[in-house]
């Protein structure tokens, strides 16, 4: 072999040995830097045009509920029931110049109570106190409870009481009421044991009143004075129950000055032709009203 040859060869195999141990040092510089496969090719990605990308439709997948119906929080929030009628009896009311003060005499359960703005009533809440009839609120309705029984609520349908008949001659309260029927003349509770009926109320205090106008005065707890009827202190139990209180002066009746014993007599027969008594009292300066059903 030749000089040139040798020479020749010796640079063929020092090219395959340089190509060679380049190849190894790449291998080995990939796998230090953690990737344990081949090198990855180049690859060009082609771009899609938005408009060529397809849409998946997964609404007919939700549909079809394949992990159970999915229930709203708003659907299965307990909304407050409100009450479209109530077993309630308005009895009477006292109207003060402050709110506050007001008084609503409710017959609950055969029994009446004293209830002021803001107190609960069966499972209602007693928001206003007016002069013929008070409001309740129930959930988000009101309710407005008159003598008659209740009115309706403002905005809405008419609503009616689902409460049973009440025996009155077991309540005081309708006792007074009874007792104030054209003719009375005297509600004085701590007698024997009342009649039966309102037209037994009738004949028996008219014969009272006509007999004896101011023991019938004395027998109810009140006194003439200058401008009207003054409560005296020890009245009869009706007439606290009805919300007076001692030194109170009732000055009108439905309207018409009281304080004359004739002219009052015939006024009886028009407050009972009303169905309704209407009180203006002075209490300490100030002017109340009364108002409770005669029947």
């Amino acid at each position: 072999m030749t000089a040139p040859r040798v020479w020749m060869l010796s640079l063929l195999l020092v090219a395959v040995f340089f190509a060679s141990a380049t190849y190894a040092v790449l291998q080995l510089v990939w796998h230090r830097a953690g990737h344990t496969s081949v090198m990855p090719l180049a690859v060009v990605t082609p771009e899609v045009a938005a408009a060529q990308a397809l849409t998946r439709d997964v609404d007919s997948i939700v549909a079809l509920a394949p992990f159970g119906q999915v229930i709203s929080l708003a659907q299965t929030a307990t909304e407050p029931v409100a009450r479209t009628s109530v077993n309630l009896a308005l009895r009477g009311v006292l109207v003060d110049p402050d709110p506050a003060q007001s008084r609503a005499f409710i017959l609950v359960d055969g029994s009446t109570s004293v209830f002021s703005v803001g107190d609960d009533v069966e499972q209602t809440e007693l928001v206003a106190i007016n002069a013929d009839t008070i409001t309740l609120k129930s959930g988000d309705e009101l309710i407005v409870l008159g003598f008659s029984g209740v009115l309706g609520a403002p905005g809405s349908t008419q609503v009616q009481t689902d409460q049973a008949p009440v025996d009155e001659t077991g309540d005081p309260f309708a006792r007074l009421a009874a007792a104030l029927i054209p003719g009375n003349g005297s509600i004085d509770l701590r007698d024997a044991p009342p009649p039966e009926t309102t037209e037994e109320y009738i004949n028996q205090w008219r014969d009272r009143i006509t007999q004896n106008p101011q023991a019938a005065m004395e027998s109810v707890g009140v006194e003439l004075v200058e401008n009207g009827y003054r409560v005296k202190t020890d009245p009869d139990i009706g007439v606290t129950l009805a919300g007076l209180k001692a030194g109170d002066v009732i000055t009108r009746l439905n309207g018409q000055t009281v304080g004359d014993l004739d002219s009052d007599k015939l006024l009886y027969d028009e407050v009972a032709a009303a169905g309704i008594a209407r009180l203006e009292v002075v209490r300490n300066g100030q002017a109340l009203l009364l108002s409770f059903p005669l029947r």
